[in-house]
């Protein structure tokens, strides 16, 4: 298993290397692989099958100019050498040049200057929706409503990367609404401001019955 160190200076070097191809592209953001969510909410065994069928798909129908970020998740323990594999498989595709793995990076300025954002069902999905990017999921999640994120049944990864879809002004309104009313508390577990300010809001929301 490499060290953080390292694995951070190798995520600096394919930075650059995306940075110097001066291409257009899309966003794939990897999630836990032992997450609930990968396993129970998907069609995929785990990451590694996902990010198979993604690059698949990705080398068959993908524009020749466009490339593809694919973005580690920030908390990842190093356990599953997913350089290696994402970099193996790029290899046996032929899309070497157009793949580039990242260990770290600010998600929302990568997704600003995406094409359109590829998710399992990652609650960066709703982010890049509120930024109006195109989001296509390719597993189950409650974002995958008309007028917001794409899924198969509305057309096949194959046909998003030439034909992004957006997500409409009005639906991403509504859905938001329903979220912060029925659903959701401010705040995240990754720092003290958001844990102070997701317990305040539970507190809210407990007082409440």
């Amino acid at each position: 298993m490499l060290s953080r160190s390292v694995r951070r200076k190798r995520s600096a070097q394919a930075l650059r290397a995306a940075s110097r191809a001066h291409a257009s592209y899309f966003l794939f953001p990897l999630q836990f692989d032992a997450d609930s969510q990968v396993r129970r909410y998907s069609p995929y065994s785990g990451m590694k099958e996902a990010i198979a069928c993604v690059l698949t798909s990705f080398a068959r129908s993908a524009p020749a100019d466009t490339h593809l970020i694919i973005r580690n998740h920030p908390l990842d323990n190093g356990l599953i050498d997913y350089a290696g594999f994402i970099a193996s498989f790029a290899a046996a595709c032929g899309i070497s040049d157009r793949v580039h793995f990242i260990e770290g990076g600010k998600a929302h300025q990568m997704m600003d200057k995406s094409l359109g954002v590829v998710v399992l069902n990652s609650t960066i999905g709703i982010s890049a929706l509120r930024q109006a990017k195109p989001v296509y999921c390719v597993g189950t999640s409650i974002y995958t409503k008309p007028g917001l994120a794409v899924t198969s049944a509305e057309m096949p990864l194959d046909a998003f990367w030439s034909h992004p879809r957006g997500p409409e002004t009005a639906a991403i309104a509504d859905f938001e609404r329903v979220l912060k009313t029925h659903a959701l508390v401010n705040g995240n577990f990754y720092t003290r401001e958001g844990i102070s300010t997701a317990i305040d809001g539970i507190l809210q929301r407990l007082g409440r019955h």
